[in-house]
């Protein structure tokens, strides 16, 4: 009877074992698998990563060659993104903008302050995805200002290099305006939704621009005599102050505001 009982029980035992390296091995494949599939996972955002900066330092050295346009040269692409602007107008003030058919409120920051001497740049630019990973374009990093013969929106001879326009005489712009893919937005977030490959969106949005002399705040198309104006288009995570040579900064695509 106990030989019997022992039996019984080594075949238990037996059966346990067999039971219990079975879910192990399974248990070891899937853990296996989960990490082979997470090292996937990494390894693929790691290779889109590296692919939209290869683009995006592709699309600098091009610029290099070419970054000043007008309208009518149509599509440009920059930093993985497409860009055809609609629309582009300048407005002599602040009033003649709130006046003008352009302008919303509800599209508004209430924080920024928009400035007597200030003029308006509005644009309306249709942006399309060109990578192959879904992507964020974010409108508040677009830049205006009116340039001298030189191309400067600023005087060099003035040390304006930081970005600080005040006291000495140069230019400041800041997008006070967004409506950045035709849907409610919060204007203080500018951030158009993320875009699938191929996917576009009109993003609509006024710049602020300010100037200054050696005395203060002046009208922008005051700085210089003659000017020309331009608008700035930074690629994907491209992004600088408001001083800038038109004819050096491959940081960003110039559009000629021909008005």
């Amino acid at each position: 009877m106990k030989k019997k009982l022992v039996v019984v029980i080594l075949v238990i035992i037996c059966i346990a074992g067999i039971v219990f390296a079975g879910f192990y091995r399974r248990k070891h494949k899937d853990v296996m698998q989960e990490e082979t599939s997470s090292q996937e996972n990494s390894e693929s955002v790691e290779a889109e990563e590296q692919k939209r900066q290869q683009q995006i330092q592709k699309d600098v050295a091009s610029a290099e060659q070419k970054h000043i346009f007008t309208m009518e040269d149509g599509k440009q692409s920059f930093g993985g993104f497409g860009f055809e602007v609609k629309k582009l107008k300048l407005y002599d003030s602040p009033a003649d903008f709130e006046a003008g058919e352009d302008y919303r409120k509800d599209y508004s920051d209430p924080d920024i302050k928009l400035e007597d001497e200030s003029m308006i740049v509005y644009a309306e630019i249709e942006v399309t995805n060109e990578s192959d990973s879904k992507q964020a374009y974010y409108p508040n990093e677009l830049i205006a200002a009116p340039v001298n013969a030189d191309g400067y929106s600023y005087d060099p001879d003035l040390g304006f290099e930081d970005g600080d326009p005040d006291p000495i005489k140069g230019s400041f712009s800041e997008v006070f305006y967004a409506n950045p893919a035709e849907h409610p937005v919060d204007a203080k977030n500018p951030t158009a939704p993320k875009l699938q490959p191929g996917e576009s969106a009109l993003v609509k949005v006024g710049i602020q621009c300010v100037s200054y002399g050696e005395d203060g705040s002046v009208k922008p198309s005051e700085l210089f005599d003659p000017c020309t104006w331009y608008l700035g288009i930074p690629g994907a995570d491209i992004t600088m102050g408001a001083a800038f040579n038109v004819n050096k900064d491959t940081k960003h695509i110039f559009i000629r505001i021909d008005s």
